[in-house]
């Protein structure tokens, strides 16, 4: 285990750190489970996050339980529950659907040939290589199931891509393109001191916690922050026809 993540879970664990620090820390805490297989560091970061985690952590946390076996899905909701009785105990207005996983669970409201290029989008960024269609197929299998996509009468989202008719992957991609050149004006004009809604900040800040938890389940752990933002980027694909 790396020495500054032991250093950070001995400081969660103690109940040594309050406000942004903790959350900037709880977040190396979150990348180092995201790519983890060592069952003992789980344990201790799981500990950490039970005794001093954030419901920041939820999400991602949800979303880990989906993708282990047994013992590593136990460790993850008992780090949920802890975080959600500290949340309590402190009057957290939050409601309880916020502490279960079908909170989190994206929604898809766009088309099938939509879907389709969303995943090709999220596999383009993550993996530009030989190995992109096998990308494709492993982000499409877990998309289609979270999503509750309906691709009958093929039984393989593999299947599903070969066959689907008239999609124009091109076409969407650019709208992705247009939409992060939107973002890029946005963000100049906030840079000059014309802020966000108060209403827009929180609706982005839920965003982004969705957003932590998808990125999780698909394991695109590494480069989180980038990947976040096409994630969100490329949202603009799910919207209805």
């Amino acid at each position: 285990m790396k020495e500054n993540i032991k250093q950070i879970i001995r400081e969660l664990s103690q109940g040594d750190l309050i406000g942004g620090e903790l959350e900037d820390k709880e977040s190396i805490l979150l990348q180092e489970l995201r790519c983890s297989n060592d069952t003992s560091e789980i344990k201790e970061i799981c500990s950490a996050l039970t005794k001093s985690g954030t419901i920041l952590a939820v999400p991602s946390l949800f979303a880990l339980i989906k993708g282990s076996g047994p013992t590593l899905k136990h460790l993850f909701e008992e780090a949920v529950i802890g975080i959600a009785r500290r949340a309590k105990a402190r009057g957290s207005l939050l409601p309880g659907q916020y502490y279960t996983p079908e909170h989190w669970r994206p929604q898809w409201q766009g088309s099938k040939k939509k879907f389709l290029s969303y995943v090709n989008v999220l596999a383009d960024i993550h993996q530009k290589n030989d190995e992109n269609e096998a990308e494709v197929n492993r982000i499409g299998e877990i998309l289609a199931k979270e999503m509750q996509i309906d691709i009958s009468p093929y039984t393989s989202f593999k299947d599903f891509k070969v066959c689907i008719n008239g999609w124009d992957f091109k076409e969407d991609y650019k709208i992705v393109l247009d939409r992060m050149e939107q973002e890029r004006v946005i963000a100049a004009v906030e840079d000059a001191g014309i802020g966000e809604s108060w209403e827009t900040f929180l609706t982005d800040h839920l965003n982004d916690l969705k957003y932590d938890y998808l990125l999780t389940r698909l394991k695109m752990g590494d480069n989180f922050a980038y990947h976040q933002f096409v994630l969100k980027m490329a949202e603009c694909l799910n919207i209805k026809d």
